[in-house]
């Protein structure tokens, strides 16, 4: 607790305000998660809504724990008596070869696709009716790959580094985990945001209004998520992150509770 004592007092106002603006988008995760497993439960006798419910609950969920972990590592990335790790990240102390060579970054992209795996069952299955649930599969690929990649590795190959024999063959791996899961998170975007726009755009009345919102309410979600990790000057543009989030999932709740 020391340690974070001196670490808020050194920060700059905009190092702390950024801290604040990660700390409420978990806080407003943690609500939204409880809201939407709660409805999983309330509406349990509607097979498609409770597993709307629980999709919704689960990517919430995944995207929660990506985003305590990486706040919590920039967190720790501010400690002045904390040593420089060498792998970029003060929460996992080991080198993947991995984009960027941070050891976090993986454990954060595995979080997203399982997120999606999550959020496009549900959709495959009630919405567009697939039977063979392609989009779910490629992201479950991904995740799955990644997942592996990341618990294997530093198992077989501890200390590895960019000048080791294995670090290029590895590297190559990872880029086809990486392109899996890259081609996931596209079709899934087009999945959810571009067949309910569709959807709204063909319909009239109350399944217009519930596809729209629920179009919207990802596409704020996912850009808001995406906010999170930019740099920003200016400490209140903090703000647009955790607002678009915000009015994304309550459009979201909103659109699914629309009855058609």
């Amino acid at each position: 607790m020391k340690i974070l004592i001196v670490q808020w007092e050194t920060l700059d106002i905009n190092a702390q305000l950024n801290l604040i603006y990660q700390s409420i988008i978990a806080l407003i995760m943690i609500v939204m998660m409880v809201y939407f497993f709660a409805q999983s439960v309330k509406l349990r006798e509607v097979t498609s809504q409770k597993h709307f419910y629980m999709g919704l609950g689960g990517f919430v969920l995944f995207n929660l724990i990506t985003q305590v972990i990486w706040t919590f590592d920039k967190w720790l990335s501010q400690a002045t008596t904390l040593p420089e790790p060498t792998d970029g990240s003060f929460i996992v102390d080991f080198t993947l070869p991995f984009v960027g060579k941070g050891a976090i970054n993986p454990y954060l992209f595995m979080l997203f696709l399982w997120g999606f795996v999550a959020i496009c069952w549900p959709v495959e299955k009630y919405v567009t009716n697939s039977k063979r649930f392609p989009v779910t599969t490629i992201n479950l690929i991904g995740a799955i790959g990644m997942s592996v990649y990341m618990f294997v590795v530093p198992w077989f190959f501890p200390g590895i580094t960019d000048t080791s024999e294995a670090w290029e063959p590895l590297q190559y791996v990872m880029y086809g985990v990486l392109g899996i899961g890259a081609i996931g998170l596209i079709l899934a975007l087009v999945l959810i945001i571009g067949f309910y726009l569709v959807l709204g755009a063909k319909t009239s009345g109350s399944v217009r209004k519930k596809s729209l919102l629920i179009a919207f309410g990802f596409m704020l979600v996912f850009i808001g998520l995406v906010l999170t990790q930019l740099p920003k000057d200016n400490p209140w543009m903090g703000l647009i992150s955790p607002t678009m989030m915000i009015v994304g999932f309550v459009f979201l709740g909103t659109g699914y509770r629309i009855q058609v």
